[in-house]
């Protein structure tokens, strides 16, 4: 079983989807960083990258223009989803969020998750 408390941490691009506006404060998370098209969104158990003794960086090392955001795993099991492991021999620390994403439930996850690392914009 997953912990309430772990944090979730999903990578997102600053290139292929608007998941930043700038609201006049700095940018924040938008809906459009929780649409998935495979029915699941893939993120890295934090419980797991704490136990390997690796940063949540790990996730996005290889990839530029992606950022990294963070939410409860509570919380999103609070919103009706269910968080499960999905370790690979390459991301051990792998994981996805399933369940119906609707728009209210997408602009929750956002108004929740917390900036980690954002996307460098050129």
């Amino acid at each position: 079983m997953i912990p309430g408390p772990c944090p979730l941490v999903l990578s997102c691009t600053g290139e292929l989807t608007p998941i930043g506006i700038d609201d006049g404060q700095g940018y924040r998370v938008t809906s459009q960083a929780f649409h998935d098209l495979r029915g699941s969104l893939s993120v890295a158990l934090g419980v797991v990258l704490e136990e390997m003794g690796l940063s949540p960086d790990v996730v996005v090392e290889s990839y530029d223009g992606f950022g990294l955001v963070s939410l409860s795993t509570r919380f999103v099991r609070s919103v009706g989803l269910g968080v499960v492991r999905e370790p690979t021999k390459e991301e051990p620390w792998h994981g996805g969020i399933y369940g119906k994403k609707t728009g209210r439930i997408k602009s929750s996850l956002a108004k929740e998750a917390i900036w980690l690392r954002r996307p460098r914009t050129s």
